[in-house]
């Protein structure tokens, strides 16, 4: 619903999956991926996955789903710009680091307007940290966490406008707190 009513995703664009088989991800991303290579310009792949995981793959419905596989499908520059973010225990080992690798940073104005091209992987946890989450949440810390960051608790600077650098940040701080 952050994507619709905050960042103005297309309502149509956002494919949510509920304990999906490791195939329908796929699917879904192939699907996406050929969609955004119809269109053309400027546009953005956003991949979310909230469950179990670890150092090498996803398991979605309880299956495995190779990390690498989900991250050929982002490499890939069908789209320009690519966003990953696994909220699972150990999710971080498809960036082999824990965190962001800060670069120069790019602008996405409202409507989409892109200024840069790339990929961006964005993990809750190491690969070898767990993640948590909680009923009273329902569901993880670091996604409610993020997702109230780029709703504008994240904007330290008080500029109205949320960088990935900055809602990862303030998801870090509150979820170690």
């Amino acid at each position: 619903s952050a994507l619709v009513s905050v960042a103005d995703f297309p309502a149509d664009q956002v494919k949510l999956l509920v304990d999906p088989k490791p195939e329908a991800v796929l699917d879904a991303l192939d699907a996406q991926l050929a969609t955004i290579k119809k269109m053309g310009g400027e546009t953005l792949l956003l991949f979310y996955y909230s469950g179990h995981a670890d150092q090498s793959a996803l398991y979605p419905g309880g299956q495995a789903l190779p990390l690498s596989a989900v991250r050929a499908r982002l490499d890939q520059e069908v789209a320009t710009v690519r966003l990953g973010i696994i909220d699972a225990c150990r999710g971080g080992g498809w960036t082999q680091t824990k965190g962001l690798t800060p670069e120069a940073p790019f602008e996405i104005q409202r409507p989409l307007t892109l200024e840069s091209e790339g990929s961006v992987l964005i993990a809750s946890s190491s690969g070898l940290e767990s993640a948590h989450e909680t009923e009273a949440l329902e569901g993880s810390f670091f996604t409610h966490h993020f997702v109230a960051g780029l709703l504008g608790a994240a904007d330290r600077s008080g500029d109205g406008e949320i960088t990935a650098e900055e809602a990862f940040r303030y998801a870090r701080e509150l979820t170690v707190r």
